[in-house]
């Protein structure tokens, strides 16, 4: 196998901004004329020609989309920044052929004074060549997620993936070329690896499409928050230390051994795939390197929902079956638990005379 690049393929990030009134009146006005003409007009911005989108979605009243670069959603801005009012999509093609984040900050700059950002999706993407996705290479995977699935087209593995794709992360891996040619889009990543695929037009696609599959993790805002993730620049800091923790088996800064969040292993060696070796192919993936050279050792912070209603039924619950198995009333059981964490020893509740401990206090 043949790592033939890594980019971020596409990038959702929100801005907190003041949106200038006479660019919004333009835009209601486009947004009218679209109504009237039957099709969508264009809004040109710092030289660049966006189609006002004749629609309207949730939250955003202005859908502005350059096919090429940049999906952008437009409101007034919230009370109290409730919400982004100004949401971006950057798409796959300029992930890989711009330097898309400073041109979208001079499109912006044209009608809005932004004040804070908050990045809300990344898909980080490898793209690789001599290799090809098989049963025996899927039911290799060991890791955290619970689930996954295959896709197949005449017989034949199309793509591929681990964990619930409505999770806060997940891993899609896929035939590349294939959905070249099923999609009719994305023709020009032909033209950046025609001499690695020898492939030259669309038409080569019908016969020679199994050449470049791609692993594409999809980490949404829910994910992203626990590297403490917010804005571009932070993107650009810790994406390293992200693929670490998605790919790579690691010691972390305690001496802690910590697995990877999806590996693949010779699962042949032993029964438990923490004694099994990486595979050669994961390797070459792991060592990936996103923007530089450089780790922050940023870990992963969960942010557990504690559902408390829940836990307290749980427990009341609990304590209540305590009482019925022993012949007491619950609030004695209280009055000992009180008294056993107020010691803070551990008890064992055969060895101990619950009943009179409860009654002396």
């Amino acid at each position: 196998m043949k790592v033939l690049s890594n980019n971020i393929d596409t990038l959702k990030i929100g801005f907190y901004a003041d949106v200038k009134k006479e660019f919004l009146d333009k835009l209601e006005e486009k947004k009218t004329q679209d109504n009237n003409q039957g099709h969508n007009v264009k809004i040109k911005i710092s030289n660049f020609e966006f189609y006002v989108l004749n629609l309207g979605i949730p939250r955003y009243s202005y859908v502005l989309n350059w096919k090429n670069g940049f999906q952008i959603k437009i409101n007034e801005r919230p009370k109290g920044d409730a919400y982004p009012n100004i949401m971006v999509r950057v798409s796959s093609y300029a992930c890989h052929n711009m330097e898309y984040y400073d041109i979208l900050l001079d499109i912006l700059g044209e009608f809005a004074e932004i004040d804070k950002e908050k990045v809300s999706e990344i898909h980080y993407s490898v793209d690789v060549t001599d290799f090809k996705y098989n049963y025996e290479l899927h039911n290799n995977h060991a890791g955290a997620p619970r689930s996954d699935a295959i896709y197949r087209e005449n017989r034949k593995i199309t793509s591929a993936y681990i964990g619930s794709q409505k999770a806060p992360v997940f891993l899609r891996i896929y035939n590349k070329l294939e959905e070249i040619k099923t999609k009719q889009k994305g023709y020009w990543l032909l033209d950046k690896y025609q001499e690695e695929l020898g492939i030259g037009n669309y038409l080569e696609l019908e016969t020679d499409n199994d050449k470049l599959w791609r692993f594409e993790f999809e980490c949404k805002r829910d994910f992203i928050k626990q590297f403490e993730i917010e804005t571009f620049q932070d993107v650009l800091n810790k994406s390293n230390d992200i693929w670490r923790y998605l790919t790579e088996f690691r010691v972390n800064q305690y001496g802690e051994k910590m697995s990877a969040w999806v590996s693949f292993k010779d699962r042949t060696v032993s029964d438990r795939a923490n004694l099994c070796p990486v595979l050669e192919f994961w390797e070459e993936i792991s060592k990936v390197k996103w923007f530089s050279e450089d780790f922050t050792y940023q870990t992963r912070i969960r942010d557990r929902k504690i559902n408390r209603e829940q836990i307290e039924k749980q427990a009341l619950g609990c304590l209540t079956t305590v009482a019925a198995s022993m012949n007491l009333n619950l609030q004695d059981v209280f009055i000992y638990m009180k008294e056993l964490y107020r010691n803070n020893k551990h008890l064992i509740a055969e060895d101990l005379n619950i009943k009179n401990v409860a009654f002396q206090l």
